[in-house]
Parts: C-alpha cells; structure tokens; sequence
C-alpha cells in the first residue's frame, strides 16, 4: 500500500543497454514488494480508483520503474501550426477589407455581390477568429515570459485575459488597475467593433443623373389674358359659350373642389379626406385640376404670408396639407417629360384677381309702389345705372318673373358717385322677402413667382406636380392696382356667364348653384336635400366669402383666356397689341408673347453604387491590423519559447507536486502539458483532505486515493 503521507517518486535513467538503474539518491529507497502494492485503492466514498504503482497499465504505455531522462530539443514545429494558421486567417480578413474599400463607386454587380455576401458571413465568423488569434498571442506571451521569470501577478492577469470577459474579471478580482490593464481591454474591444465593421463598410449609395430642360406657360401679364378672353367684344362669343361651360362645371364638380376654404378641422372635412385616401393624398390630388394643370396657391391665404415682406419665399407643403388655391383650374405647364422617372423642379409666373369685400348691407327690393323706386332700385340705379329688375332679368321688366336669385355688376366710375376705384357690386336675395344682401368688392391683380416640383415614378404611373414655394413677384410686368374690373367691355359678358352659366333654368324660387358653393363648398353638390330653398347668403362671413368669391371668379376668367389649353391643346402664339387711346393699357401697343419659358432641373435616379463608410472602415483595418500584429507575435514569441509548454493544463499541477511523484506519473521534466494530460487522462485526482487521519488535515491537489472530501467545520493547517 502506497504511503500517502510521503512522496513516492523514484528518478530512474535507461543505459546503454537498455536496462534500468537507480541514480545516487534512489539507492537509499527501500524496494518495495511487489505484493505490497495493490491494483486498486478505495478513495472518497469508497470510490475505486487506480493505483499508483509502476505496473498500472491504465496511466499510460510507459512502465518503467524511474523516470526516464531524454535529450531536449525544444519545442516541437507543430507547436506553432495554429500561430501560421492565424497570420492566414489574419490577412484573409485584411484582403477582404481590400475587397470592400475597392466597392467604392462600384456599381452592383456579380463580382460586389460576392463580396457583400462575405461581408455577411464575417460578423459570424470574425468573433471566433480573433478571439483565437489574440487569446494565443496572450497565452504565447505568457509562456514566454515564465520562462525568464516574472511576478504571480502578471501570470495571473496573463492566462485569466484569455477573452474580453475573463481580462475584466481578472482586473477587478485582483485589482489590477495599470496600464497594461487598460491596453489588454483596448486590444479585445476591438473584437466586437471589427465584427460590426466587417458589414458595416460599404452600402449602396443612390446615384442621381442631372439635366436641364425647358418649360413652357402662359404670359402671366393681364395684357395676354385681356387679349385671349373669350369674353372681348361688345358681345360675347356664342360659340365659346359650350365649352366654357363644360369646363367649368368639370372643375366645380370635381370632388376636390369641396376642399377649398373649409375648416379643416371639421368632421365632415376629415371624413371626405377619408374618402379621397387621407389628408395627404387628397393634399396631392388637390394640387393639379382634373387636365393635370398645376393649381397656383392663394398667396394672401398662406398661414406665412406678410404685407410688410410679400416677396419672400413661403413653403407650401402641397403633398401633405391640402392647400387653399387661386382657381379651381391649374396653370399649363409643359416640358416637363412623363417617361423619365424623377424629378423636374423649375421656377414660373402667374396672376390671378384677389378681392377685398366691404361688409354686407341690405336694401329694400318693393318698399316703394312704383318701378324703379325702391331702395333697392334707387341705389342701384345711381351706382350702376340699371334698376333693380335690370339686373336680375334683363329681357323682362315684369318684377312677377325675377330669374336670378344674385346678379354681378360694376360700379361706374362715370355715375354721380363719389366713388373713384374700379369696384364690382354683388347681391344675393334675402329669405326676409323683398330685402337684398350687397357687398361691393375692390380687386387687385397679385402676380407671384412658383416654385413648382414634378414627381414622377414611372412612364405609367401619374405625375404628381406641385407648387413647393411661392412668392409675390417682386418686378411685375404690370402694375397691380390694375384689374379685370378696369376693362369695361370685357366685365359685363364675363359677369354675365358667371351669373347664369350653370343655371340654365330660369325663374326659379330656390338659390343658385354658385350662391350654395358659396355658402358651403362641403355640401353644396353631395346633399341634394341641403340645396332646397334659398340660402341666407348675408350671414356668412365677409372674409370666407370673398375667399371662395375669388376662387370661383378666377376659376371662370381662367377659362375664358386659356381654354384652348387647358386641355392639353397647343399654346396661342404672339399676337400684336394695337393699345388703346384711352385705358389702363393705353401704353400697350405692338408684340405681345401669350407665353414665357423658364429652365427646368431635371434629377433622375441612375443605378446605385456603393460607396464606403469612413470611419467603419478605418475600425475594420485597425482591428485587422491588430489581428495580424496578434498572429505574427504569438508566432515570433512561441518560436523563441524552449521550455515545454505547461501553463493553462491540470496536468501541470501534477508535475511538481509531492503527491504525484510516482514514477509511472512523473515520467520526466521535459513532458509539456498537453502531453501529461494525454497520457495520464484515467488518473483520478481530486482537491481532497489528505490529512484526515489526523486532528488537523490538509487540502492539497492529489491523487483521488489519498484522501478524503474537504469538510465544513474542520481545522486546516
């Protein structure tokens, strides 16, 4: 039976021939019997385990009674096979990160897409690989350092930064708050962030193509518009008439049309915004007519707009928010190619009239018993010079059959007024029979610049076109006190169509079409019950009314100038001018051009390329850089290592130990770790009490035969 309280190896060396001898010291051991050295031992628990004598099989090939010099030649060429394989794997990362950095303006292709799909694999590998390559170059630097002798401590932090958890528990375990604390955590930090890299360098990069182009319009000078209206002459052109007609009722019906100068906040506002798709699509829809003519934005409606600094530029959002617009039809605008996807910006003029309305007063219609002798009749015929019955049916005086329920008319600058402003007088029919709303409105001709956007996505999908900015023109072509209300033979017929064109049935009871727009826009053509009887016209707001007054105005006017386009048509070509004597446009004489052209930016998608991100590249190449230092240092320092290789393995524990010396266990000095470990892999060991005989015992590593469990509540010496 083994001693267990003393060391039983016995140093042995083979001779020439073959045979084995004691040295000097092994001469003084008594032999021990054969018979005195059992196969087995009991340990913990009764536990079989192996013996430690010299003919146990199971601890490896070698019996031999003595350990067994060898001549030494270092470490052997195999040793530095995984430090090779790691300076490949190193620069197999660094010629994939050259890889990535020539992407840059690439466009996609078979050959970037292999190199993308390795940048997809590297995440998943890169942890594994550096934490091999830069945990070796710590072990390597360890075992190198052990052998010219170095303190506990740094062999302690050495072999427990092994990874990025280990290096930060082996710090604050033992404290260890230096630098080289600081540099082993920099060197594993970069183990996440050259994973993120590895994937991060190189993105597709949308490439845009640039181009001019050129777009065409209508003039925006009131001189053109005066000169294109239908509405010239000393009457208006019967065969106009039709198609002005179609028009305008096209625009007013179109169910966009309900969304101009409402509250927008309204119940029944949001819920027809849920109908047209949501507030942004309808904001969209809003922007072009139904003929896909751009829609010019009401300047002095803009939530921005200043008196004091008209001509700056004010945003409008037209693809989000619906917009509040000058006329329910859009200005023609071509150039602008449907085929090409992307997206044409380009700045353009255009003009409408904006009225300013007094506040409404009523006036008698039949207080009086003898024609023209009313309130009514007295106050129009001195302002306008036609009675009351004039107005509203001008082919009858019987007031018995009164067709209009409003009329228009012109306040002359010639009657025995005082008044000296070009003014228009509008009046609608009270429910309060005989009374009669008025207002009479001053217009003005605002000219603003329009900075108009056209998205298009593809040849057949639609273009979407909008006003993104707009402005009041800072120099324009005339001056804007100067309106349609100062031609005098282009108003009356003008008048004329905006009272009757779309009420074609006369001497009715109920309110007109236009008078119901007016009150509401939301129900004047989706409620037919709404539009029974009259509408109480004088109690809506002066403002709101002449918003949606000048809406519907420009709306016809717009028409009656620019009808042969509207559609698509060609544009009219530059016409002459002969000026009047007398006028507003008596300085107006020659060549007039009915359009104007402007210079478009065209930006158009080309095919993405890819294009490398700085700073994730320049982390990939350091933390591949520190890779490659890693490698090439674990091999340069392992190949100057001599000693075997005993750091990091149980066995090592054993070598040294006063409990493992017998011969078949020791075998000799020069035996590495992994060796050790390889041979004696059945060797049961334990952290055991081998002192348990005694009152106070020991714990030490040793053999699972020559002790017991370690006990609570035991005194250790």
């Amino acid at each position: 039976m083994l001693d267990q309280d003393k060391p039983t190896s016995r140093l042995i060396k083979q001779d020439d021939s073959g045979t084995t001898a004691h040295d000097e010291d092994a001469a003084n051991y008594p032999e021990i019997p054969s018979g005195d050295k059992p196969s087995t031992l009991k340990g913990h628990d009764n536990v079989e385990v192996r013996a430690l004598s010299s003919s146990a099989s199971d601890l490896g090939d070698e019996k031999r009674s003595s350990a067994t010099p060898v001549l030494w030649n270092g470490l052997p060429l195999y040793i530095l096979s995984w430090d090779l394989a790691s300076v490949v794997l190193a620069i197999c990362f660094l010629v994939l990160g050259a890889c990535v950095a020539s992407l840059q303006g690439r466009p996609k292709d078979a050959w970037s897409e292999k190199v993308i799909q390795a940048t997809r694999i590297a995440p998943s590998i890169w942890p594994i690989v550096f934490s091999g390559v830069l945990g070796s170059a710590v072990r390597a630097l360890a075992d190198w350092r052990v052998e010219r002798g170095l303190s506990l401590m740094a062999l302690e932090q050495l072999l427990g930064s092994l990874t990025m958890a280990g290096t930060v528990i082996t710090i604050f375990r033992w404290s260890i708050f230096r630098v080289s604390s600081a540099a082993l955590i920099l060197l594993w930090a970069f183990n996440p962030l050259g994973s993120q890299a590895s994937f991060r360098g190189a993105f597709l990069r949308p490439e845009i193509g640039t181009t001019l182009g050129s777009i065409t319009y209508n003039n925006a000078d009131l001189v053109t518009q005066v000169a294109l209206s239908s509405y010239g002459g000393t009457w208006k052109d019967p065969r106009a008439t039709p198609a002005i007609r179609a028009l305008y009722s096209s625009a007013l019906y179109d169910y966009v049309s309900t969304t101009q100068h409402v509250d927008p906040t309204s119940e029944a506002t949001q819920s027809m915004y849920t109908v047209l798709g949501g507030e942004g699509t309808t904001a969209v829809q809003a922007a072009m007519d139904i003929w896909s003519n751009v829609r010019i934005p009401n300047l002095e409606y803009h939530s921005n707009y200043s008196s004091v600094d008209p001509h700056r530029w004010l945003e409008t959002p037209w693809n989000q928010r619906v917009m509040n617009y000058s006329s329910l039809v859009g200005d023609r605008m071509d150039g602008v190619s449907r085929s090409l996807t992307g997206n044409t910006t380009f700045v353009s003029s255009s003009s409408y009239q904006s009225y300013k309305c007094a506040p409404w007063f009523t006036l008698n219609t039949s207080n009086k018993t003898t024609t023209n002798q009313s309130d009514a009749d007295a106050w129009l015929v001195k302002y306008t010079n036609l009675s009351y019955i004039n107005h509203t049916q001008p082919q009858n005086t019987s007031r018995s059959s009164i067709a209009r329920t409003f009329f228009i008319s012109r306040i002359l600058s010639n009657m025995t007024s005082k008044r000296n402003t070009s003014e228009l007088i509008f009046a609608s029919k009270s429910k309060k029979y005989p009374q009669l709303y008025l207002t009479n409105c001053t217009a003005r001709t605002t000219y603003v610049d329009v900075n108009v956007t056209c998205i298009s996505r593809s040849s057949l999908s639609k273009l979407n076109c909008g006003v993104g900015a707009i402005r009041e023109m800072p120099k324009p072509p005339r001056n804007p006190d100067i309106s349609v209300l100062d031609q005098n033979r282009y108003i009356t017929n003008s008048f004329e169509d905006f009272m009757d064109i779309l009420d074609d049935v006369q001497a009715s009871t109920e309110s007109s079409v236009t008078e119901y727009y007016l009150a509401n826009p939301l129900t004047a053509f989706t409620d037919p019950e709404l539009r029974k009887g009259d509408i109480e016209l004088g109690s809506l707001d002066i403002k709101l009314f002449e918003r949606r007054f000048s809406l519907l105005w420009n709306t016809l006017w717009k028409i009656g100038w620019s009808k042969k386009n509207i559609r698509g048509g060609s544009f009219s070509g530059p016409f002459q001018f002969a000026g009047a004597k007398t006028g507003s446009f008596a300085s107006v004489d020659g060549r007039v051009e009915s359009t104007m052209r402007t210079t478009s930016k065209v930006v158009f998608p080309l095919p993405p390329v890819y294009a490398i991100d700085p700073v994730w590249m320049t982390v990939y190449f350091v933390a591949t850089g520190v890779m490659l230092f890693a490698a090439v240092f674990a091999l340069v320092v392992r190949s100057k290592c001599h000693a075997p290789i005993v750091l990091g393995y149980v066995s090592s524990l054993i070598r040294d130990s006063t409990y493992f010396q017998d011969r078949s266990v020791y075998y000799n000095s020069a035996e590495d770790g992994p060796s050790k470990t390889g041979r004696l892999r059945n060797l049961q060991v334990m952290v055991a009490d081998v002192g348990s005989g005694k009152e106070t015992g020991r714990i030490a590593f040793a053999p699972a035969a020559m002790g017991k469990r370690v006990q609570k509540k035991r005194w250790y010496d």
